[in-house]
């Protein structure tokens, strides 16, 4: 009985055909996702999301900001030089109801990047964040 290094019995090595999709996936290093889903108090600033200026120059956030039956949802672009950080708003989803008056942004503090969710509405607010990081 001939052995075989390679082939599907047990002992054996599989080839990339044998693998499916799990032979053809690429990692891609400059790709990052997180989300959080916080409750943010009535008159707060609440740190959604934050990483060393050396990770990523440049991420984009989904946010979602809910209360009583307003519902507020972007995409923010973020980027920065290691000194200053800039925001832009880039694809509203829903408008802003001025009821919301409320505010994401992004600071730096020592080395670190906090984008951030500030509440200014009388209520509790469900904020939700995915950050995607394009480039590190």
């Amino acid at each position: 009985m001939p052995t075989f290094v390679i082939g599907n019995q047990p002992n054996q090595v599989p080839t990339n055909a044998d693998l499916g999709s799990m032979a053809f996936q690429d990692h891609d290093p400059y790709v990052d996702t997180r989300s959080v889903n916080v409750i943010v108090s009535a008159a707060s600033t609440t740190v959604l999301d934050s990483f060393n200026i050396h990770q990523y120059r440049t991420a984009k956030y989904v946010v979602q900001a809910t209360y009583s039956t307003v519902v507020y949802a972007s995409e923010i672009l973020l980027t920065h030089d290691g000194t200053y950080v800039y925001t832009t708003e880039f694809a509203k989803l829903t408008n802003q109801p001025t009821s919301l008056l409320a505010t994401f942004d992004a600071v730096i503090t020592s080395e670190q990047i906090n984008f951030r969710f500030t509440n200014n509405v009388g209520q509790d607010v469900v904020v939700t964040a995915t950050r995607i990081a394009i480039n590190s």
